[in-house]
């Protein structure tokens, strides 16, 4: 059975979002998927819905709080490594 791995790209640049997608399907066979949601609110949608084993984020976004949407994050999902 293989392990699939799934990544959380909460991020409002669609440029940079596909770039990561790009490189994840680069890699074949990786079995990595990556979900990207383009603001802070969908991100916790995500989280409510699904499970993540790691969680890219952008501070910058418009409906996010910079390192304050990093620490609501944290303190919600405190065993998900977030990468910023």
């Amino acid at each position: 059975m293989e392990l699939v791995k799934k990544a959380l790209l909460i991020d409002s640049n669609p440029g940079d979002a596909r770039r990561l997608e790009e490189l994840v399907a680069a890699v074949d066979g990786n079995g990595f998927s990556l979900e990207w949601v383009e603001s802070f609110s969908r991100g916790i949608e995500a989280l409510d819905r699904d499970e993540f084993d790691v969680i890219l984020l952008d501070l910058s976004l418009p409906d996010g709080n910079g390192i304050h949407s990093f620490i609501t994050l944290k303190t919600r999902v405190p065993e998900i490594p977030i990468i910023v």
